[in-house]
C-alpha cells in the first residue's frame, strides 16, 4: 500500500470497540517504525468494524477485510495483531493470539475473570512473543513529564498520589450494559488510574479497598457511573483513584484526567494537559497542599512537556528487537490482576490483598 516497511512488520486488527484505532494513528507520525496493516475482521459476533475501516482507508492503508478473524490469521500471518473486540471477547482472541506466536496489542482488561487471566498469563509466560496492553496514558506527554521530574527528585520522595478520569457517558453500545460482558467501569476506566500510581509512583500494591455505584446511568443497564479505589503500596505509600461517566456532555473533550503526586520536597499535578510543579527548591515559598490546589496556576511552575511519543510504534520497535516500550508485559498483566481484585473489592465492600 506504499507505507513504509521499515521492520518488515505485518499488522493484524481484531475488532473495532476498543482504542485500536488510535495506536494505529499515533504510529504514523514515526515513519522509521510504520508497517503495514494487512487485515481487519470482527472479534465478536455483530461487531461493526465499518468505523475503523473507513478510518484506515482515510488514512492511507488497505487493508483485507474478513468475516472471520480466525481466517484472517491464517490467510495474512502477521507479525503483530491488535486486539479490541468486546471486552469479554479479549480473553479468547488474546490466547489464540498467543497460541499462534504473534505478537500480542491488545485492549485492557486482558479478561474479565481472574481465571480467565491466568490462563492469559500462563500462555505468554510458556510463549516467545511480546504483549503489551493499551494503557495509553503513560504515553501522554503531561504523564511523561511528571514521570520524569519525579524520577530526577524534583518533589523528593512520593509519599501519596490521586489520580482521576471523568468520562462523558454518552450512549454506550449494548454490551456495556452487562457486567458479563464490559467488565464493569474498574477493569475498563479504573485500570488507567491504577496505571498511573504504578508508573508514578514506582511501588507495589499491597491491598485495596473500593466502592462502585450505577446509579444515574441513563439506562445503561448495570453499567457502574462512579467508583473510587483507596491503596495501600509498599513503603508506607497511599494512593487513591476516581472514575466517573458524568463528564458533562457540554464539556470540551471527551475526559478529564489528573493525577496529583505528593512527596517530601513538592507537589506535581497533571490537569488540562499541563504539568504544574510546586516545590521549595524552585524558590516559590511554603504555600502548602491547600494553597497549591487553589493558586497552582499563578505560583506553580509549568514544566516544559517532553515530545510527544506512540505506545503503538514503540511496541512495534520491540518486536522488531531495536526498541523498548514503556509499558511491559508483565506491567500489562499485573495492571488486569489488580484491576479484577479492585473491582472485587468494590463487589464485596472488603478490603482485598493484592501483594501476588
Amino acid at each position: 500500500m506504499g507505507q513504509g516497511l521499515a521492520f518488515g512488520m505485518k499488522i493484524a486488527i481484531v475488532g473495532a470497540s476498543g482504542h485500536g484505532y488510535t495506536t494505529i494513528k499515533g504510529a504514523k507520525h514515526y515513519p522509521d517504525v510504520t508497517g503495514d496493516i494487512v487485515g481487519i475482521a470482527p472479534g465478536s459476533p455483530g461487531e461493526s468494524i465499518s468505523a475503523i475501516t473507513g478510518y484506515l482507508e482515510r488514512e492511507g492503508y488497505q487493508p483485507g477485510v474478513f468475516d472471520h478473524w480466525q481466517e484472517m490469521l491464517v490467510q495474512c500471518e502477521p507479525d503483530i495483531v491488535v486486539v479490541n473486540p468486546h471486552f469479554f471477547d479479549h480473553e479468547q482472541v488474546a490466547l489464540a493470539v498467543i497460541s499462534a506466536g504473534r505478537h500480542l496489542f491488545v485492549e485492557k482488561p486482558l479478561a474479565l475473570t481472574l481465571r480467565g487471566f491466568e490462563k492469559i498469563r500462563s500462555a505468554y509466560q510458556a510463549s516467545s512473543v511480546e504483549l503489551a496492553a493499551m494503557l495509553n496514558m503513560r504515553y501522554e506527554p503531561a504523564m511523561r513529564t511528571a514521570w520524569k521530574a519525579i524520577q530526577v527528585g524534583r518533589i523528593g520522595e512520593v509519599r501519596s498520589l490521586h489520580v482521576q478520569k471523568s468520562y462523558k457517558l454518552g450512549t454506550r453500545p449494548d454490551f456495556y450494559k452487562h457486567r458479563s460482558t464490559s467488565g464493569g467501569l474498574i477493569p475498563w476506566v479504573g485500570c488507567h488510574g491504577i496505571d498511573m500510581i504504578a508508573f508514578l509512583s514506582g511501588k507495589a500494591f499491597l491491598n485495596v479497598n473500593a466502592a462502585s455505584s450505577a446509579k444515574n446511568n441513563r439506562s445503561h443497564g448495570d453499567l457502574e457511573t462512579s467508583a473510587s479505589m483507596f491503596f495501600r503500596l509498599s513503603d508506607e505509600i497511599i494512593a487513591t483513584a476516581q472514575v466517573d461517566y458524568f463528564r458533562p456532555e457540554s464539556a470540551s473533550g471527551h475526559d478529564d484526567d489528573r493525577a496529583r503526586v505528593v512527596g517530601t520536597k513538592g507537589i506535581i499535578e497533571v490537569r488540562h494537559g499541563k504539568c504544574l510543579l510546586l516545590s521549595d527548591d524552585d524558590g516559590l515559598g511554603d504555600h502548602g497542599a491547600l494553597d497549591f490546589a487553589e493558586h497552582s496556576e499563578a505560583s506553580a511552575v509549568e514544566l516544559p512537556l517532553e515530545r510527544p511519543a506512540s505506545l503503538f510504534a514503540d511496541f512495534m520497535a520491540q518486536c522488531a528487537g531495536v526498541g523498548v516500550c514503556d509499558i511491559t508485559a508483565e506491567e500489562s498483566l499485573e495492571n488486569t490482576r489488580v484491576s479484577l481484585l479492585t473491582r472485587a473489592a468494590a463487589d464485596t465492600g472488603q478490603q482485598v490483598a493484592l501483594s501476588d
